[in-house]
């Protein structure tokens, strides 16, 4: 029992570092992104030999006129009067993040003006403390969701574990069998919303008699790309059927929505 203590006290201990080392090095990120981004300097408007504004000088008033806040998932550039928010995952896109420019005009992208202010090497430098920010806050917020459906699962484990004890297995209704019915023939037709609704009543009726309403209501769910709810449903149905004979491809659809969930 001593030594189960002391194990768990070692875990604990190393989790807390851990966890502490990685906090750590998201903070020197935001500080180097914040860093990278708080200057003023005069910079060329353009590098393009054809462009009829070659090499004008541009003054972009970085710094005393912006306060930059770098956070999980965002950029926010608070001006005097209004704030605007660049979200990590709009990067990428150049026409939402070229509003950078003080005096509400548009200007170009932060990763342009870190590598024309900077060089290419500090624009890399952007890039990657971003992405690191970025990795560490989706595997943050799936950590978050794994943890919430585990809760969730919890209450329904009592309801599968007698289930599968049962030597005589509930009948579906005739009731339940309606919506059954009415939730596959509007999937057929495409109307996904509606079929899971028709699937929710039918589950209502009797949550063990027609275990595949779960598998089917969470390929449902990831039609809609809603695969927190894909996976949580398939997870109740191979708590009720483990030995189904779709369980292997229905525990690798759980892999590839996890997957999903992480882009």
């Amino acid at each position: 029992m001593k030594t189960i203590r002391l194990i768990t006290l070692f875990a604990v201990m190393l989790f807390s570092f851990i966890a502490n080392a990685q906090t750590e090095e998201i903070d020197k990120a935001k500080s180097v992104i914040s860093e990278l981004l708080k200057n003023k300097a005069k910079v060329f408007k353009t590098l393009d030999k054809d462009d009829p504004d070659y090499r004008k000088d541009v003054t972009y008033p970085w710094g005393t006129q912006i306060n930059i806040v770098v956070l999980e998932d965002r950029i926010v550039f608070t001006r005097k009067k209004k704030s605007t928010i660049i979200y990590f995952s709009e990067l990428g896109d150049y026409e939402k993040s070229r509003y950078i420019n003080d005096n509400g005009t548009a200007g170009v992208s932060i990763g342009e003006f870190v590598i024309l202010l900077h060089g290419k090497e500090n624009g890399a430098k952007l890039a990657d403390n971003i992405f690191y920010i970025e990795k560490y806050h989706i595997e943050k917020q799936n950590a978050q969701r794994n943890a919430q459906l585990h809760s969730q699962l919890a209450p329904f484990q009592s309801i599968a574990t007698q289930y599968r004890t049962l030597q005589v297995k509930p009948i579906i209704s005739e009731e339940q069998r309606k919506y059954i019915v009415q939730a596959n023939s509007s999937n057929e037709q495409k109307l996904y919303g509606k079929a899971i609704e028709f699937y929710e009543k039918a589950i209502e009726v009797d949550p063990t008699a027609y275990p595949a309403a779960y598998s089917n209501l969470a390929l449902l769910y990831a039609q809609l790309n809603k695969f927190d709810a894909a996976i949580y449903n398939m997870k109740k149905y191979l708590m009720l059927v483990p030995e189904a004979e779709d369980a292997r491809s229905c525990q690798d659809k759980i892999y590839e929505w996890e997957a999903m969930m992480q882009k």
